[in-house]
């Protein structure tokens, strides 16, 4: 009795595509996660550019007041594709994404003078969206 193999069984077919559909399953909430942390660290980007400049700003004046956008040598904040909006008043740079949920979030760095310089506090609705 001869047994000819005429290709996969039912059964084979079946974890295969149980295999395909688990990976598929993971695979895109992690790769959409993975993009909207790509896209939204160009708003982070952005504001973190303005950071020397407050800091300067703090350091010359001894105070954080007075440190705002276009304002003692702290440039015009301007924004971009994924950046809806940048503003700087009294030390403290807040950046708005644009685009849909999640990658509207804000992202918020105050400033604080110390005794040796400035720290900076991350705060903003994008920690809560995992993006900063």
């Amino acid at each position: 009795m001869k047994i000819i193999n005429a290709g996969f069984t039912l059964i084979e077919l079946m974890v295969t595509i149980a295999i395909v559909g688990i990976l598929a399953a993971v695979a895109i909430p992690n790769y959409i996660e993975y993009t909207d942390k790509a896209h939204y660290s160009e708003v982070v980007q952005a504001a973190a550019a303005y950071k020397t400049a407050v800091a300067t700003c703090g350091l010359v004046l001894g105070t954080l007041n007075g440190c705002s956008g276009g304002q003692n040598g702290i440039p015009i904040p301007q924004g971009s594709k994924r950046v809806a909006a940048i503003d700087i008043l009294n030390g403290t740079i807040t950046a708005k994404g644009s685009g849909n949920s999640p990658l509207d979030s804000t992202y918020i760095m105050a400033a604080n003078m110390t005794d040796g310089g400035v720290n900076w506090v991350i705060s903003g609705t994008c920690k809560e969206a995992g993006l900063c």
